[in-house]
């Protein structure tokens, strides 16, 4: 059969078609398919990125505390590590700090003036909360008790705190009739043994420490 010029036209378009198929197919992707465009996935939100936060409080008064410096620093390191991010409490002893390594363990470390300085291991695997208690720096009322009769040393005394903020705080005396107490400012002390009279004295306790003797005498 005579094949016309239009037949040779479609005949030469199919053949075009067939080649433009198979070549994209090679390619993995439709004929119709327009060159693919490079782009960059948005990153994920907060995904290396942690935060810790929290309340700090005063001991032994349970105070909120205010311009206490909270710190986040490397583990292992101690307090030769510098900080990775630092803050200081508000108004109401609340703080916050961004911007942490997720997926790994770190110090939060709590310091004030005047204060003991507190420090806890943190895994940062979140957004995480710690609320953290700081305790007043004390000094050590010492002394000794003894019989008033004899002078003897009298062991297993109970010296306690009876009044204010550091009230229930006790030691027992040794064998020596030692004993240390915790404590600072102005306290009420209590002095007791079965067997003999209780003693109360009021002691002000300060920097670097007190010394306070106890005699006690006999019940008759």
């Amino acid at each position: 059969m005579n094949s016309g010029p239009h037949v040779r036209v479609l005949l030469a378009a199919a053949a075009a078609s067939i080649v433009v198929a198979a070549y994209a197919c090679s390619e993995n992707r439709a004929p119709s398919s327009p060159s693919p465009v490079g782009t960059t996935p948005p990153a994920p939100v907060n995904a290396t990125a942690c935060s810790v936060f929290g309340l700090v409080r005063e001991a032994p008064s349970g105070a909120i505390s205010v311009g206490a410096t909270v710190k986040v620093v490397k583990e292992p390191g101690g307090y030769s590590a510098p900080a990775i991010v630092s803050a200081t409490t508000d108004a109401t002893g609340g703080y916050r700090l961004n911007g942490i390594d997720c997926g790994v363990s770190r110090r939060l470390r709590v310091e004030k003036p005047d204060f003991f300085s507190q420090e806890m291991s943190v895994l940062m695997d979140t957004d995480i909360r710690r609320d953290v208690t700081i305790e007043r720096i004390t000094y050590l009322l010492r002394g000794i008790v003894r019989d008033a009769s004899s002078g003897t040393a009298l062991r297993d005394a109970i010296v306690e705190v009876v009044g204010g903020p550091y009230a229930g705080r006790q030691s027992t005396t040794f064998t020596d009739g030692s004993y240390g107490v915790s404590v600072r400012d102005t306290v009420r002390i209590r002095v007791s043994k079965p067997g003999f009279v209780s003693q109360e004295a009021v002691v002000t306790v300060t920097f670097p420490g007190a010394d306070r003797d106890f005699s006690l005498t006999p019940v008759r």
